[in-house]
């Protein structure tokens, strides 16, 4: 495993966080959540981001892979990586998603 450690699992399983925070507040406190949203969705593609010099562009093999026994039986597994075309995919969806929440 390279030294990005838990990175995917960090970006799969942070907007769920934010979206607990977010119940935490009043459903009339508009402003608030939306520099939440705000905030949560910039730490997102800024992680996102890090995951740049962690797989090179041209491997054709996955990257940054995660591998978890989840259940014995039958023989379930928790598995995450990302080759060179999901990495700029995932980029992408955390960028849109911070545009996303600038343009509403």
């Amino acid at each position: 495993m390279l030294p990005a450690g838990h990175l995917l699992s960090v970006l799969v399983f942070f907007p769920a966080l934010g979206a607990l925070a977010l119940l935490l507040l009043r459903g009339d406190d508009h402003v608030w959540i939306r520099r939440l949203a705000l905030t949560i969705s910039i730490a997102e593609f800024l992680l996102s981001l890090l995951l740049i010099p962690g797989a090179p562009a041209g491997a054709a093999h996955y990257q940054l892979e995660e591998f978890a026994k989840w259940i014995n039986a039958p023989p379930i597994n928790y598995h995450l990586g990302v080759d060179g075309i999901s990495l700029f995919l995932v980029i992408l969806t955390t960028f849109l998603t911070l545009i996303s929440v600038i343009a509403s």
